[in-house]
């Protein structure tokens, strides 16, 4: 939705906010559903779940934000984009309680300064659970 456009529930094509130079189209294959690693630069590894049947087209200069390790993503080993301030992807489950430097990235973008890393035990010991869970996931 962020994107030019993406296909409705019919297959025709429906206009996007235009917010990122992407369009999504309906995947050629199965629906993607299951727990998703993803590689950021400056991130590390995020995790989610990704459960949809878009696949989706960046423009030259749209950069991904990241490379998929496992899952599928974007459809092409990557997920989402990054253009501007603006951040996109499939990760679901919630991709900021699994991932606290996502979240850490997104308050330093809306404070328009580095935000201090808090101790973040609980959250770091999830994302360590979901990496592993990831890792074991069917591909």
């Amino acid at each position: 939705m962020l994107g030019r456009s993406f296909p409705g529930p019919d297959g025709t094509r429906c206009e996007g906010l235009g917010l990122l130079d992407v369009d999504t189209v309906a995947g050629a294959g199965p629906r993607a559903v299951g727990e998703v690693l993803v590689h950021a630069p400056g991130l590390g590894q995020l995790t989610g779940f990704e459960n949809h049947a878009g696949r989706t087209v960046r423009d030259e200069g749209v950069a991904p934000l990241g490379g998929v390790l496992v899952g599928l993503g974007n459809g092409d080993g990557t997920d989402g984009a990054r253009q501007g301030r603006i951040l996109a992807t499939y990760l679901h489950g919630p991709v900021l309680a699994r991932n606290p430097s996502f979240a850490d990235l997104v308050l330093s973008m809306a404070l328009g300064r580095d935000v201090e890393p808090l101790d973040d035990g609980p959250p770091d010991e999830l994302h360590r659970e979901r990496v592993r869970a990831a890792a074991r996931a069917p591909r």
